[in-house]
C-alpha cells in the first residue's frame, strides 16, 4: 500500500475516532467528583474515550508525518524529474550538436566528393577537348604545312612574272628629315610649274632625284650622322646620280633586280661585254637614261615626317610595283636561259653601291660582276656596321605574281661593308658598298592555332 492511501485511511480513521469519542463523551459520563479531592476521577468510559482520543491524536500526528513524508517524496520526485529533464535536455542538446557536426562532416565529405567528381569530370572533359583540339590543330597544321609546302613547290616551279616590294624603316634623324623635307618642297615646286599637265622636269625624274636617290644615299651610309656641310655635300653627290641598288631574286644570285642613278658613261663599267651595242640598262634607271629598257613603273618614295620639334619617329618607305613588262625590263641574268621563279631566298641581300670611279660589272648587266665576293663575302673581308641607332624597324616585303596570301616578309638581320675583291684577288678601290641582310619571317599561325594557344 502506498503512502497516499495509508494517509487517507489514517485520516479517515482518526476523523471517525474523534467523532465517535466526541459523541460518546456526550452520551457517557467520563469522570466523577471525589470528596476531599480537587480533581475528578475518570470513569471506565472516560478511560476508554481518553484512550480513543489518544489514538485519534496519534493518528493525526501520523497523518501529518505521512503528509510531510509524502511532500518530501514529492519534492524529491520533482527534483529528480527536473534533474532527469535537465539531463535529457543536455543529452538532447549534445545529441543535436553531435548530429549537426556529423551531418556537417557528412555534408562536407559529400560536397568534397561532388566537387572532386565535378572537377575530375571537368578535367577529363578539358583533357578530352584539349586532345581533340590538339588533334584538330595537328591535322590543321599538317594540312597548312602541306598547302604551304605545295605552294612552295608550285612557286619554285612557277616563273616569276610580276613583283611588288616595299622597303620601310623608321628614323628620328634630323638630317634625313631635313633632306626629305627639302626634296618634298622641290617636288611641289616642280609640280607648280606644270603647263597643261607637263612640268619643267618630268614627275618621275623629279621624284627620283629629289626623294629616292637622297634616301638611298642616306640608307647606304648606315644612318650615319652628318653635319650640315657633309649633308649638303652628300646631297649634291646624290643628285649627281652615283647610287646603285641591287636585289638578288634567287638563291644562286642569277637574277638581279636593279635601280638607281648613275652617269650615262661607258667608261664607268669594268668591261664592256659582248652586247655593248644592244644591251640596255635596267628599267629601274629609266628616269635618268634615254636608252634604258622601258617599263611602266619606277621606284617611288612615301614618307610620313614627324614634327622636328617633337623629335618623333618618321616613317620612310621605298616601293615599286613591277608588272610583267617592267619586271622583265628591270632584271639582269647571269645565265639568260635560267628564268627566275616565284620562290624568293630565305636570306635576302640588298647591295647599295655609291661614290665609285667605276662599276665592277659588265656593261648594263649587274648579274655579271668582277667582284667575286660581292654576295659571298667572308667575315674576314667585311666590316660590320652597327644598326638601330639612327633607324629602326627596317623591314622588307615582297608580293609575287599577284598573290597577296603568299607574301614574303623580311626583317633586317645584319649589315656590313665588304672589301670587294676582283678575280685576281686584288681589292677594288674607290667604291663604297653596303650589304643589307634580311631574314625571312615565318608566316603567322592559323586562327585555330591562336585560339588554342590562348586557351592554354
Amino acid at each position: 500500500m502506498d503512502l497516499q492511501r495509508t494517509l487517507t485511511i489514517i485520516t479517515i480513521v482518526g476523523f471517525a475516532t474523534t467523532c465517535t469519542a466526541g459523541i460518546a463523551s456526550q452520551v457517557f459520563k467520563t469522570s466523577v467528583e471525589v470528596n476531599g479531592h480537587t480533581t475528578k476521577q475518570l470513569t471506565p468510559a472516560g478511560w476508554l474515550w481518553l484512550g480513543i482520543a489518544l489514538v485519534g491524536f496519534l493518528g493525526s500526528v501520523s497523518s501529518e508525518l505521512l503528509r510531510v513524508r509524502i511532500k518530501h517524496d514529492d519534492d524529491l520526485r520533482k527534483q529528480f524529474e527536473a534533474a532527469q529533464q535537465k539531463a535529457l535536455q543536455e543529452r538532447e542538446a549534445q545529441w543535436r550538436n553531435e548530429t549537426s557536426e556529423m551531418l556537417a562532416a557528412a555534408k562536407k565529405d559529400i560536397t568534397n566528393n561532388l566537387d572532386n567528381t565535378i572537377r575530375g569530370f571537368a578535367r577529363t572533359q578539358k583533357e578530352f577537348s584539349d586532345t581533340q583540339t590538339q588533334i584538330l590543330f595537328a591535322k590543321q597544321s599538317l594540312i597548312e604545312n602541306s598547302i604551304q609546302h605545295m605552294h612552295e613547290i608550285i612557286l619554285a616551279g612557277q616563273p616569276l612574272t610580276s613583283l611588288k616590294f616595299q622597303w620601310s624603316f623608321k628614323s628620328r634623324d634630323t638630317n634625313l628629315r631635313k633632306i626629305m623635307a627639302e626634296g618634298e618642297r622641290a617636288i611641289m615646286e616642280n609640280a607648280e610649274t606644270s603647263q597643261g599637265g607637263v612640268p619643267v622636269v618630268p614627275f618621275d625624274l623629279e621624284n627620283y632625284t629629289d626623294a629616292l636617290i637622297p634616301l638611298i644615299s642616306w640608307i647606304s651610309s648606315g644612318g650615319e650622322q652628318l653635319d650640315s656641310e657633309q649633308s649638303s655635300k652628300r646631297h649634291t653627290n646624290a643628285h649627281k646620280g652615283s647610287v646603285v641598288v641591287l636585289i638578288p631574286l634567287d638563291e644562286s644570285f642569277n637574277t638581279i633586280l636593279s635601280f638607281g642613278m648613275i652617269p650615262d658613261d661607258d667608261e664607268l663599267w669594268r668591261w664592256k661585254g659582248e652586247e655593248k651595242k644592244t644591251q640596255l640598262i635596267s628599267a629601274g634607271f629609266a628616269p635618268g637614261f634615254s636608252e634604258a629598257r622601258r617599263g611602266y613603273s619606277t621606284p617611288s618614295v612615301n614618307t610620313k615626317l614627324e614634327d622636328a620639334r617633337n623629335e618623333g619617329m618618321s616613317l620612310y618607305s621605298i616601293g615599286w610595283s613591277l608588272d610583267p613588262v617592267t619586271l622583265a625590263a628591270s632584271v639582269d641574268r647571269m645565265n639568260p636561259s635560267i628564268m627566275p621563279t616565284a620562290k624568293l631566298p630565305s636570306l635576302l641581300k640588298i647591295a647599295v653601291i655609291k661614290n665609285f670611279d667605276s662599276l665592277p660589272f659588265e656593261r648594263n648587266n649587274f648579274a655579271k660582276t668582277a667582284a667575286e665576293n660581292l654576295w659571298q663575302s667572308q667575315d674576314t673581308d667585311r666590316k660590320n656596321v652597327r644598326f638601330g641607332t639612327h633607324f629602326s624597324e627596317m623591314t622588307l616585303s615582297f608580293e609575287v605574281n599577284g598573290f597577296p596570301e603568299k607574301k614574303y616578309n623580311y626583317v633586317l638581320k645584319d649589315m656590313y661593308k665588304p672589301d670587294l675583291m676582283d678575280d685576281f684577288d686584288d681589292e677594288i678601290e674607290n667604291l663604297e658598298c653596303m650589304i643589307f641582310e634580311f631574314e625571312l619571317v615565318p608566316p603567322p599561325p592559323a586562327v585555330g592555332v591562336k585560339q588554342h594557344r590562348n586557351r592554354s
